[in-house]
C-alpha cells in the first residue's frame, strides 16, 4: 500500500437564504473566519437555487480532527448563549462540517518510522480516525448543530 497524503480540515458554519453574513455574525458576536455564499443562477441548466450567507470559524492546522473541532468548539464557548438564542430562528442551520482529502499532494505524509525507531504498517495514517467526547457533543446538540462529514479521495 503506498503511503497516504492526508488533508483535513474542520469548520463549524451559520447558514441562512435570509439572514446576511453580517447579520449572522452580529448575532453571533463574533468575527467569522470566512464568509462565502452558496448557490447561484445555473445559467447552463437554466435552474435558480437560493443564495444562501454562511458565516463560518474554521481550523485547518496540521492536527488530528478531534483537536481541530475542540478548537473550535472553544472559540465558540464564550458566544454559547448566542448560538442558542440564533439556533431557535427558524431561517438559520448550523452545523459542523468535517472535511478530509486522501492523497492530497498538499496533505500530511504518512508517518511510518516512529520516535520509539519502530516502524509501523503502512496504511495506519497518524490522522485517521476521530472521537467527540460528550461535552462536545453536548455543545452541538444544545445549538441544535448538525454533523457532516466529506471524505474525498
Amino acid at each position: 500500500m503506498a503511503d497516504i497524503q492526508l488533508k483535513q480540515y474542520v469548520y463549524f458554519a451559520a447558514s441562512s437564504e435570509v439572514l446576511s453574513h453580517q447579520d449572522i455574525e452580529a448575532l453571533i458576536g463574533i468575527k467569522a473566519d470566512r464568509v462565502i455564499f452558496w448557490g447561484e443562477r445555473q445559467h447552463e441548466i437554466e435552474k435558480s437555487f437560493p443564495i444562501t450567507n454562511v458565516w463560518q470559524i474554521i481550523c485547518d492546522k496540521n492536527m488530528c480532527i478531534d483537536d481541530q473541532i475542540a478548537q473550535v468548539i472553544e472559540r465558540l464557548k464564550p458566544v454559547h448563549d448566542n448560538l442558542i438564542t440564533l439556533s431557535n430562528n427558524e431561517a438559520v442551520d448550523m452545523f459542523l462540517q468535517v472535511v478530509r482529502y486522501f492523497d492530497d499532494e498538499d496533505g500530511q505524509k504518512e508517518i511510518i518510522d516512529t520516535s520509539d525507531g519502530l516502524t509501523k504498517l503502512a496504511g495506519q495514517h497518524q490522522l485517521l480516525g476521530w472521537h467527540l467526547d460528550l461535552e462536545i457533543l453536548e455543545f452541538l446538540a444544545s445549538i441544535k448543530a448538525d454533523i457532516d462529514v466529506d471524505e474525498y479521495n
